[in-house]
């Protein structure tokens, strides 16, 4: 979208400008819901379709893979999910990391983050909420 070109335009880290520089609102429209020393969680700006609630959960520093992230923050991030599971009283959802480049995974910020997604129950309804997760090799 519009806000894509933009960051790219800009060749900034969206993340890191509104979150940990806190030059807010500017890339990411939506509030801090909640947050501790290590993590911000906020709703995700694009919603995948049937997605009831779409959070994004951000480390407060700048990491693009994996072995980036400082351990204290995959220690913490026990807490932060456990304070959403409560918040939200999930009773079901799905947690989806997103890690380095974005020409391989199907997102659009290179700060690594997690997703979490939650739908209706199968009573509700048996169409199943589609996230890109990456890009599919040509079938052989």
């Amino acid at each position: 979208g519009d806000m894509l070109e933009k960051i790219t335009q800009d060749g900034v880290c969206p993340f890191c400008h509104d979150f940990i520089e806190n030059k807010k609102p500017w890339y990411h429209p939506n509030p801090i819901l909640l947050e501790n020393e290590y993590w911000i969680v906020t709703e995700n700006v694009r919603k995948y379709d049937g997605v009831m609630i779409q959070l994004l959960l951000v480390p407060r520093v700048h990491a693009k893979n994996i072995s980036d992230l400082p351990v204290e923050y995959w220690t913490d991030l026990h807490s932060i999910v456990e304070r959403v599971e409560k918040a939200y009283a999930l009773r079901w959802g799905s947690f989806l990391i997103r890690v380095g480049d974005t020409d391989g995974t199907g997102g659009s910020v290179t700060h690594l983050h997690g997703n979490i997604y939650v739908g209706v129950s199968r009573e509700a309804c048996t169409d199943q909420i589609l996230a890109p997760v990456g890009y599919k090799a040509p079938v052989k």
